[in-house]
């Protein structure tokens, strides 16, 4: 009944020991080198910081690789890059007006948890309620954390029914649903 996972999933492998980080982030800093890093792996890098990093040095790599794939389009560094100017973390002030706006393009741009979000903030709460149970379709964890909450305490207009907690929280932890 679910659809299938995005294309756009990502970390679809896990980095287990320290040779299989040091060949991965090699890899990319070569292709770095060369001008040849796609969105995606700006975001990957941006993910894999030196131990011996600073948390001047970290923060820089991230942001500059964080920055590099949302200018290209890339939805999840622009969901990311949302919530930092949202908070204002990793140095950078907050801007809740531009925190929105890059939420609302990743929305735009299907980003099942950017979705949840802008459903919540739909007034009508029979509304609201149908378009979180679409998002959750969609694969967006943080709807099926809700809807698990929801539906284990019969709270926000959701009847309580173990079953549909169980089967929200099982959603939640699969492998193919979007975390946050």
């Amino acid at each position: 009944l679910l659809s299938p996972p995005s294309p756009q999933h990502i970390h679809d492998t896990i980095i287990a020991t320290d040779a299989q980080f040091a060949a991965r982030q090699a890899e990319l800093q070569r292709k770095q080198q060369h001008g040849t890093l796609t969105p995606s792996e700006h975001h990957e890098l941006a993910h894999l910081i030196p131990p011996d990093a600073s948390e001047a040095e970290h923060r820089t790599h991230y942001l500059r690789h964080l920055c590099a794939a949302a200018r290209a389009g890339y939805v999840h560094s622009l969901y990311a890059l949302s919530f930092i100017f949202k908070f204002g973390d990793n140095g950078v002030p907050a801007n809740p007006a531009l925190a929105q706006r890059l939420m609302d393009i990743c929305a735009k741009k299907q980003h099942p948890n950017a979705l949840f979000q802008a459903a919540l903030r739909e007034p009508d709460p029979a509304e609201r309620n149908c378009l979180i149970l679409i998002v959750a379709q969609k694969r967006s964890q943080t709807a099926c954390w809700y809807l698990a909450e929801c539906y284990a305490k019969g709270r926000n207009g959701f009847c309580a029914n173990r079953r549909l907690a169980t089967f929200y929280k099982k959603l939640a932890w699969d492998d193919n649903t979007w975390a946050a």
